[in-house]
């Protein structure tokens, strides 16, 4: 879980961490609350680190990585805090599934996520048969409306690593078809552009994954699609900048609606 978390904080960073209660006496197992885990896994590196001690020497390294990592989980505020202006529930199969990972207490939830790709991320305990699978299909509940998503729920590093967008240069890929009248060349650096790439979010059918940043609209479509069958492929995209979002609006109706009824962008409001 350790990794995991590693793996998206370098991606999306770790300010939008949030859990929905005080973790220190929640029920991760059927038998076992959280602190009864951690006071285990203690145990584990103790008896890890006294063999390693005999041969290197004390070094302390994974009891400090393990340490550091539980004070940051206590340290995300609470969702309901930061969303009291929400009133919603997701269940998974019906079924009160709160004490199989700790990733139903600390979740991302950022724009990355949200749209048809999900509306959070799970970071989850690995070999959990109820968070088994890469996408989980939920409810999403609140006062207003009732709509079917999928959460991205990650249990090992490869998860984040198979699954990030890379971001390539333009040089070779004018735009073209639909997006040719209103977008132009990529405005910022390759650094800046796989950052704003990262935070991309995706629509259902669409190769091409949206951003906005600094009040603009920029397009990625995708040149080098993954290789599910090849754990070393990378997704490949390239970039552009929004010109003209009223022409965007006209010519891409459907995708600006979408776009603006989940994220509120508002150069895209009709």
């Amino acid at each position: 879980m350790m990794e995991s978390y590693n793996q998206l904080i370098a991606m999306c960073g770790d300010y939008s961490l949030y859990r929905d209660e005080p973790i220190e006496a929640k029920q991760l197992l059927k038998d076992k609350s959280f602190r009864e885990v951690v006071n285990f896994r203690y145990k584990q590196i103790e008896d890890e680190q006294a063999q390693q001690a005999i041969t290197q020497g004390d070094i302390g390294i994974e009891r400090d990585r393990f340490r550091n990592f539980l004070k940051k989980i206590a340290q995300w505020p609470f969702a309901a805090d930061v969303f009291n202006t929400e009133q919603f529930e997701c269940v998974l199969n019906s079924e009160d599934v709160s004490f199989c990972a700790i990733g139903y207490t600390s979740h991302f939830t950022r724009t990355f996520f949200e749209g048809t790709a999900g509306t959070a991320v799970l970071l989850s305990m690995n070999e959990c048969r109820e968070y088994s699978e890469v996408y989980i299909h939920v409810i999403y509940a609140n006062t207003s409306i009732v709509e079917e998503r999928y959460v991205w729920n990650v249990c090992t590093p490869q998860h984040v690593i198979s699954r990030r967008r890379w971001y390539q240069d333009n040089v070779k890929h004018p735009p073209t078809g639909d997006i040719a009248d209103f977008v132009s060349i990529m405005d910022l650096n390759s650094e800046e552009a796989q950052s704003v790439l990262d935070s991309a979010v995706e629509l259902e059918g669409e190769r091409r994954v949206f951003a906005r940043y600094k009040q603009r609209i920029y397009i990625f479509p995708c040149h080098v699609q993954r290789n599910d069958d090849n754990p070393e492929s990378r997704a490949l995209y390239h970039g552009f900048l929004v010109g003209d979002t009223r022409k965007m609006r006209s010519i891409m109706g459907d995708v600006c609606a979408k776009l603006y009824k989940y994220f509120r962008w508002k150069e895209l409001a009709p």
